[in-house]
């Protein structure tokens, strides 16, 4: 998976995942509630397994940028869209063999970006190279649960208040 061209065995996170993503980040807002429209968050879940097939697209980085795009995009959430759409694409690259880490200031930048539609923010071949400068591989590719652990540590300080 050397430079995020995984040609198989891509592994994807589920709309469950997201949903306890959504859930671990509100836990750090107490004062925001749950809710999702879940054939919304289907549908933004499935972007980018649906942008692999049709564009023949493995990159993972291109695929974390699609996936980051896509739940904040849809707001399927009623709260924490654009924190679950930035930790959901952390723990992809994650699960997938990649550490992320940018800088905070940038994670703000980006996330408020896509949701108020900026062009280049919005283009996942953009976007995916701030996924590639601040990736490193990783030896050891772990689970979507083992990442929740390390949750707080994914949300910058400034969404945790």
């Amino acid at each position: 998976m050397a430079n995020g061209d995984a040609t198989k065995g891509i592994r994807w996170l589920v709309s469950e995942d997201l949903i306890l993503i959504n859930k671990k980040a509100l836990s750090f807002t107490p004062y925001e509630k749950f809710s999702v429209n879940r054939n919304i968050l289907d549908g933004a879940q499935q972007r980018p397994n649906t942008f692999s097939y049709f564009e023949n697209c493995k990159d993972v980085y291109v695929l974390a940028a699609q996936l980051m795009i896509s739940i904040n995009k849809a707001h399927a959430f009623g709260n924490g869209n654009k924190r679950t759409a930035f930790i959901a694409s952390v723990i992809f690259l994650r699960i997938n063999g990649f550490i992320f880490s940018p800088q905070e200031i940038e994670i703000l930048q980006f996330s408020h970006d896509i949701a108020t539609k900026c062009p280049l923010a919005n283009d996942p071949y953009h976007l995916q190279s701030w996924f590639r400068h601040y990736s490193t591989p990783s030896k050891y590719p772990i689970g979507v649960r083992s990442q929740l652990e390390d949750l707080p540590f994914t949300i910058p300080t400034l969404w945790r208040k």
